[in-house]
């Protein structure tokens, strides 16, 4: 659910983490997606229990460079 101040790719990007299904609307790619990329190692997450959490300052850091660290262009 989006808040009313902002969309929910913008307040995922305000938290220290994001959860897979949160990543996955700031890249504006498939859930599944990326759950595979995270799967790979190419995306960093960590996990805790059952979830999956992803550094928003990492994320930041990837979408700056403009790819991610496999190469991709």
């Amino acid at each position: 659910m989006a808040h009313p101040n902002g969309n929910s790719a913008d307040l995922a990007l305000a938290k220290p983490t994001m959860t897979v299904p949160e990543l996955s609307k700031v890249l504006g790619v498939g859930l599944r997606q990326t759950y595979e990329a995270v799967n790979r190692g190419e995306i960093p997450s960590i996990r805790i229990g059952n979830r999956i959490l992803i550094s928003t300052r990492v994320i930041n850091q990837i979408l700056d460079a403009g790819a991610l660290e496999s190469g991709a262009a």
